[in-house]
């Protein structure tokens, strides 16, 4: 009779957790949709009202979002909904939802199709990574930034730091729901041989119970047949057949330059954001735009031709 009660106790402290789990995650999703929703509108505000009100907010609305990951034990991953201040370059490039999401919807198509892919294996565990590359500024992360927004609630989705690339318990961390991971700029030192040693861990789990998906934003693609990027060279040699045994594709989904068409798109839905509504740009506006743009170096490279430089 004692080892039935005791049974029954444990039972109901599994469903009791599990009920607490739900509820935190349910707040976490919340909390991402009104974040979403003040950083989609913050750019439409005229100048009378005080943006550093609606920048406070949003960081504290960030912190308590981020704290449910230490309820549940969840990989911490950030939707980078936070502003970063009031120097123009440094908000040029990571305010990435101040323009328009054009020219890369067949990419984002192929990374939905990635995220619904079929585990490796039957009985393996349900993870998997791609890659997305192209020069600075070709719109690497303002495509996994988008990817992360239009997921929807049943994923957990955001980037990945590296010190919680480094930090995060992976032979142990919960994933309740599906998750996307999303890693920027692996190349940098140290990075892609934590990434291996993560990947490893979780290879070797038979209770990882959802999907788990890697995107890594890196500027140097790879192919089988012209060996790896940079990044794949500075995973350690005893993880490296691992990482590479749960490759989406055989190569990286490479960004192809953005139409003229959208390169003005861009331009405009930049202007439209600024606080001052800058007005469209004019026919002679869009012709100077796209001459610089196009101006080429010494190798015949168009260098200019990147989005980020549409703004």
């Amino acid at each position: 009779a004692l080892q039935a009660e005791l049974a029954n106790s444990g039972n109901r402290l599994t469903d009791d957790i599990a009920r607490i789990d739900n509820n935190i995650w349910g707040v976490r999703r919340d909390l991402a949709k009104v974040l979403q929703g003040l950083s989609h509108h913050r750019a439409t505000f005229d100048d009378s009202i005080d943006k550093r009100i609606i920048d406070k907010r949003i960081i504290e609305l960030q912190q308590e979002w981020q704290a449910c990951y230490q309820h549940v034990n969840a990989v911490p991953l950030e939707t980078k909904y936070e502003h970063t201040g009031s120097d123009p370059y440094i908000n040029m490039r990571f305010e990435q939802r101040g323009t328009a999401f054009v020219g890369r919807e067949q990419e984002l198509e192929a990374l939905h199709a990635f995220l619904n892919s079929d585990p490796k294996a039957e009985n393996g565990p349900d993870i998997r990574w791609w890659q997305v590359s192209g020069a600075a500024g070709q719109g690497k992360s303002r495509l996994g930034l988008h990817l992360v927004d239009t997921v929807g609630s049943d994923w957990h989705a955001g980037f990945l730091r590296a010190d919680n690339l480094a930090q995060t318990p992976w032979d142990r961390v919960r994933f309740l729901q599906p998750t996307l991971i999303v890693i920027d700029d692996l190349a940098a030192p140290g990075k892609a041989a934590l990434f291996g040693k993560a990947f490893r861990r979780l290879a070797a789990r038979s209770d990882l119970g959802a999907k788990v998906r890697f995107l890594i934003l890196e500027r140097a693609g790879y192919g089988h047949d012209e060996g790896y990027g940079g990044w794949m060279t500075q995973v350690d040699q005893q993880d490296h057949a691992c990482v590479e045994s749960y490759q989406y594709a055989a190569a990286s989904l490479a960004l192809p330059d953005i139409s003229p068409d959208n390169m003005i798109r861009i331009a405009n839905s930049w202007r439209a954001g600024r606080g001052s509504q800058l007005e469209p740009l004019s026919e002679a506006e869009e012709h100077k735009l796209l001459a610089i743009m196009e101006r080429k170096s010494q190798s015949g490279e168009k260098r200019c031709w990147r989005p980020l430089f549409a703004m």
